[in-house]
């Protein structure tokens, strides 16, 4: 485990203290998508190990990152459009504000994709 801060114009990788460790062991997801995993051999593998749904294939610690960026993404969401609202636009109900957001949709996706074993 490390933890990544920002330097002067880079990264900077820390080593965890033993508190930071025991925070780290302890995250407890408040949501875990029971959704089951197809039961097909030939591509998933991981029903075999005893990895029978999606919530299964993420640690608590990456659960409880992915369910947190998933609810920045909702107040940004409602951020967008009230302050499109504010602006005097009328949406028809139609919620064009939300095209704004996609950019942090596709970021969560592949934050979820590179996090997978971390």
């Amino acid at each position: 485990m490390a933890i990544v801060a920002e330097g002067n114009r880079r990264r900077v990788y820390l080593s965890p203290i033993e508190t930071h460790e025991a925070i780290a062991s302890h995250a407890q997801p408040e949501w875990k998508p029971e959704t089951s995993l197809p039961d097909d051999p030939r591509s998933f593998w991981t029903v075999d190990y005893g990895l029978t749904t999606y919530g299964d294939l993420f640690t608590p610690r990456q659960l409880v990152a992915l369910t947190t960026f998933s609810d920045l993404v909702q107040e940004a969401r409602e951020k967008v459009i009230e302050d499109a609202r504010k602006s005097g636009w009328d949406d028809d109900g139609q919620g064009h504000p939300i095209t704004r957001i996609f950019p942090l949709l596709i970021g969560i996706n592949v934050l979820s994709v590179f996090s997978e074993g971390t």
